[in-house]
């Protein structure tokens, strides 16, 4: 019998098998214009109908300015304003330029070295660097004691100085939790004092002000004057947070927010009135959360052991008392 012959493939037919092969899938025709082609022809003749009106712009306006010969340039009304320091009293607070101002020319860098004896007998020079701040006007500095270390004198500078000074070492005490120095350099110029703060809260807004050797390092003025330029003055670095807690210790410790680093060692914690709350000591690192706490020795403290070995300074009054400076009990070596 006659095979029947095989049917004609149906125009909708999407896939046919040959064996184990098949054909991709064809798509069926459409006769109409998809939407991303309608929608892709109306952005692309918005698009050119936008760089023409752009092109023509520019055109005109580069042909205005080779007629004319000049560029206008249209400024607005503001003028920079200086920053008016307010009298460190205690009282009043102060805005950040003005604790900048106030306190900027007080903080100087301290830089010593020494020659000590190792266990083999053998001499040994050793060199550091740290911050301090000016209490006199007559040339006595605070610092911390680990920062000078044996030295008998320290080179101290910042622009306020107007090069290298040379500053005595006087006292150094780390007794009793205590970590403090003090210095003088004498025929210094007149340099306005900072002022030790009568107490201290806890979320009181402070700054700490110094050298911090993570700054300095990119500083080409510092490297200037360790290379012995007798001008060069390094930048006083500023930060600011606020004290989270203080350790009722003895000394009291103030834990605060503010980023310090090494070289900070010595240089003051500034409150939002302008006045000394603490001396910033040391840092400590946690390993797990990689959190730093910065930690400064209370200024009261400090004021304490100038009283005891007879250095004045000037502390600012109470929040209870009037807003006058009162210059506290003491005299010279």
């Amino acid at each position: 019998a006659p095979r029947p012959e095989p049917q004609a493939a149906q125009e909708d037919q999407t896939s046919c098998t040959t064996g184990d092969y098949q054909d991709e899938p064809r798509i069926p025709k459409t006769n109409g214009k998809s939407f991303w082609k309608k929608t892709g022809t109306k952005v692309t003749a918005l698009v050119l109908c936008c760089a023409l009106v752009g092109g023509l712009c520019g055109f005109g306006g580069a042909s205005l300015a080779r007629k004319t010969g000049k560029t206008a340039i249209q400024e607005t009304g503001r003028t920079a304003s200086a920053v008016s320091v307010k009298s460190v009293d205690g009282q009043t607070l102060m805005t950040p330029a003005e604790v900048y101002a106030s306190t900027v020319n007080s903080v100087v860098s301290i830089n010593c070295s020494a020659v000590s004896t190792n266990i083999f007998g053998q001499k040994v020079e050793s060199a550091s660097s740290g911050s301090g701040f000016v209490i006199t006007q007559d040339g006595y500095i605070v610092t911390n004691a680990h920062v000078v270390g044996d030295a008998g004198q320290a080179i101290v500078v910042n622009k306020a100085t107007k090069g290298l000074l040379t500053a005595t070492v006087l006292r150094t005490t780390q007794s009793g939790g205590r970590d403090f120095a003090v210095l003088q350099v004498r025929g210094a110029p007149p340099i306005t004092p900072l002022k030790l703060a009568a107490d201290i809260k806890r979320t009181e807004r402070v700054s700490a002000w110094g050298f911090p050797g993570a700054v300095t390092a990119d500083d080409p003025k510092f490297a200037a004057m360790l290379q012995g330029s007798a001008t060069a003055a390094p930048e006083v670095v500023y930060t600011d947070g606020a004290v989270s807690v203080i350790l009722q210790r003895t000394p009291p410790l103030i834990v605060h927010t503010a980023t310090v680093s090494q070289g900070n060692s010595g240089g003051p914690l500034v409150n939002d009135k302008g006045d000394v709350v603490g001396i910033n000591t040391f840092i400590k690192l946690d390993d797990e959360s990689y959190r730093q706490s910065s930690l400064a020795i209370v200024s009261a403290s400090l004021a304490d052991y100038l009283r005891s070995v007879g250095i004045p300074f000037s502390q600012a009054a109470p929040a209870s008392q009037a807003p006058a400076a009162q210059p506290a009990m003491g005299g010279k070596p």
